[in-house]
């Protein structure tokens, strides 16, 4: 288990899914100096973060370069076995509206996740977001939804993406 507390883990997350360091590791192995290249950003700034997402157990060291981890692989990669990888570009939206929270607790107003998305693109990633983490339950769902016998279809209110 990491040591690095969520509020932390979170952000890290986050910050590895916007600038593609899961993708990019997805290729195989590289060094941060590569990686930072590879993705336009600062080496230290690479570094610091691979560092931390080996601490949480999304990469691995292997001397000098890092690869992804088994979990990082099925799940922060689109090719991975349950992608999350909208998910993880809508958790930019759910950080926004926990910067509220104190706001909201102390005056009683809460954040509108909508209004913090200012295009459709967020709102899509909203969408596959609720999708990718709907698949995974998808057969537990259907398993214990009660269906009387004979029928063929069932109305999924509110699931917007129809998995269920």
């Amino acid at each position: 288990m990491s040591a690095n507390p969520p509020a932390i883990q979170s952000p890290a997350l986050v910050t590895a899914g916007a600038v593609g360091l899961f993708e990019s590791l997805a290729d195989g192995p590289q060094a941060a100096a590569d990686l930072a290249e590879r993705l336009r950003c600062d080496p230290r700034g690479i570094q610091r973060l691979a560092e931390l997402l080996v601490t949480m157990g999304y990469l691995e060291r292997e001397a000098d370069r890092y690869v992804l981890s088994t979990v990082a692989r099925a799940t922060y990669t689109a090719d991975g076995e349950l992608p999350l990888t909208r998910w993880l570009r809508f958790c930019e939206t759910q950080l926004k509206a926990l910067g509220h929270l104190t706001e909201s607790v102390r005056k009683g107003r809460g954040v509108d996740l909508f209004d913090l998305m200012p295009g459709p693109e967020e709102r899509l990633d909203h969408q596959h977001a609720m999708a990718q983490t709907a698949r995974p339950a998808a057969e537990w769902v259907a398993d214990e939804v009660p269906v009387p016998h004979g029928a063929r279809r069932l109305l999924d209110v509110g699931g917007g993406h129809g998995i269920y």
